[in-house]
């Protein structure tokens, strides 16, 4: 792992004496404050008093009088509707709540379709068309897909099918011709939120439809439990209407009676009366939904995330996690594969991007393979698998770098590309793959400067150990929920000293007690054991860390967990 830049929020010494003086805040409450930008009265109060009241008027989404009208008339008439899905987490829990919403509030002849990763591909599949009409549906809703399916829109409408699409990925400048176009990223919306994931959006249409029966508001929040884990899984922005989504859902995941959720987290060993936070929803619940899509047919996370029957849940569940176990196994495989094929094929001294392929790498996983590899090189990376001369492949970007827009630059040895700036996919034949990747990488050497190359770590503030207490750790609850945008606080302290160091986690984690002015906490720091070498000197170093309380065996007390560790003259701040 590269060493990180630190970068310090600015902080501005007037405002913070302002909110200080004005309204009985401490001085690091209030720095926290200005950190995150909230120096309006009325935003910071919005911001730490979340509720339903500030959700925007789903009707100022373009279309959505359009697809209401659909939806009406499906209702009243007894037409059929299909919801077709994407297969990840995002698809399938949006797909979960419409679907639960039209069959259970609406009592709707509603089915769903997921299509299935390794047969059907990436974007909405011609198949999903055709079991629409084998059904006898009337009406084609997608859920996070469909902003770029032109010919599959003209093929659904060739079967008398109407279709209104719900997505959030970018568009291109022109549209499908479908009946409604749902996606707030539409360069023509007016809708005051852009960053949605595929949940958020088919949770506004819900919102629209319930507006229009008269539905009790409390029957569509219900169902921010599905809403809340699609965009904790999707990695948008937890800011705006993403923080009420996340906020309201966590709370009714707490008090959820739904067989299903429950047993996926029970099964994540997840117990709802103590604590549920968007990390335990991305690194818990989202790989065992993922797994489902990833290894096999995705339909089953909507089968799991909307059943009654509490017999079905156990065996379901148990399906989930060998699921997981499996995806575990192969993607480290392919994650050992692609790590031989970089130290042969490329200079790390000199390299800007990487472009990794194999045959028969597991289409579910390329995914999560390209994360794992970005991070560790902390290069932007694209892992392509081909089967039978057809590569599918998947991208993660660096911070500054738009790779949605560098795949469009390549489209011409592209047969499909989509996504958004940090994450992409795209369809290419092995014959463009030497095309390609000449073409990426020089792209790369001219769009990757070497500052981008160094990986950043934002911190909100530099404070000394004995600021750290119990209040403080309730006051950043009250900042919660955090993720993208909204990152729980990440403070740092200089000249710490390193008191009882030690290896733990078989060898990966490291573990010690962090001292200074006469004040001592534990510290957890994972998947750092290399740091170790760092404390033999017995000179202080400096630490960058997050303040959580560690319970175990029934007793709690205050932990740092900590981002990195620093050597040699204290960071700029």
């Amino acid at each position: 792992m590269k060493e990180k830049d630190w970068k310090y929020a600015k902080i501005n010494t007037a405002d913070v004496e302002k909110i200080t003086s004005r309204e009985g805040y401490t001085p690091i409450q209030a720095k926290l404050i200005v950190a995150r930008g909230l120096i309006d009265s009325l935003e910071r109060e919005r911001f730490l008093k979340t509720s339903s009241s500030q959700f925007h008027d789903p009707y100022l989404m373009k279309d959505m009088a359009n697809a209401v009208d659909l939806i009406i008339d499906c209702y009243k008439s007894g037409k059929k509707i299909l919801i077709l899905g994407d297969y990840d987490v995002d698809g399938t829990t949006g797909t979960s709540l419409l679907y639960t919403f039209f069959a259970e509030n609406l009592e709707m002849d509603v089915s769903f379709y997921i299509p299935n990763r390794e047969r059907e591909g990436y974007g909405l599949p011609f198949s999903g068309i055709d079991h629409a009409v084998q059904i006898g549906a009337s009406l084609l809703i997608t859920c996070d897909f469909g902003i770029n399916a032109f010919e599959q829109i003209a093929y659904a409408h060739d079967y008398g099918l109407d279709v209104i699409i719900s997505d959030h990925h970018l568009p291109q400048e022109s549209l499908p011709d479908a009946e409604a176009v749902l996606n707030p990223k539409r360069l023509d919306c007016p809708y005051p939120f852009k960053d949605l994931c595929g949940a958020g959006v088919a949770f506004k249409l819900v919102q629209a439809v319930a507006y229009r029966l008269d539905v009790p508001e409390e029957k569509t929040l219900q169902l921010l439990e599905f809403a809340c884990l699609g965009t904790a899984a999707d990695i948008v922005p937890i800011v705006g209407e993403n923080r009420i989504i996340m906020a309201l859902g966590l709370d009714r995941l707490r008090e959820t009676q739904r067989p299903g959720l429950l047993g996926l987290l029970d099964i994540a060993g997840i117990d709802i009366s103590k604590s549920i936070n968007v990390s335990q929803l991305v690194f818990r619940i989202a790989p065992r939904i993922n797994a489902l899509g990833r290894m096999g047919e995705g339909y089953r996370a909507v089968e799991l995330l909307t059943t009654k029957d509490r017999c079905e849940v156990a065996p379901m569940a148990q399906i989930v996690d060998i699921e997981n176990q499996n995806r575990r196994v192969v993607e480290k495989a392919i994650v050992d594969e692609a790590i031989q094929q970089i130290r042969f094929e490329y200079d790390l001294e000199t390299a800007r991007g990487l472009v990794l392929w194999g045959d028969q790498w597991h289409l579910g996983v390329i995914g999560i393979v390209a994360s794992k590899i970005k991070e560790e090189f902390y290069l932007p990376t694209i892992v392509i698998s081909f089967q039978n001369g057809e590569g599918k492949g998947s991208g993660r970007s660096i911070e500054g770098l738009d790779l949605y827009q560098l795949l469009d630059l390549c489209s011409n040895h592209l047969t499909n590309h989509g996504g958004h700036k940090m994450a992409a996919g795209l369809s290419i034949t092995k014959e463009q793959l030497p095309a390609f990747r000449d073409q990426i990488s020089a792209l790369f050497h001219k769009m990757v400067s070497p500052e981008m190359l160094v990986p950043k770590l934002y911190l909100d503030l530099n404070i000394s150990l004995d600021n750290i207490s119990y209040d403080l750790l309730k006051f950043l609850d009250k900042m919660a929920p955090f993720g993208p945008g909204n990152m729980r606080p990440i403070f740092s302290s200089t000249d710490v000293k390193i008191l009882y160091p030690k290896v733990v986690g078989s060898g990966k984690h490291l573990k010690f007690c962090a001292s200074q002015n006469g004040y001592t906490f534990d510290a957890i720091a994972f998947n750092q054991s290399e740091n170790y070498q760092k404390f033999f000197n017995k000179e202080p170093v400096h630490i960058a860390y997050v303040i959580e309380i560690n319970e175990w065996n029934g007793r709690k007390n205050i932990q740092l967990n900590i981002h990195e560790i620093k050597t040699g003259e204290s960071p700029n701040q």
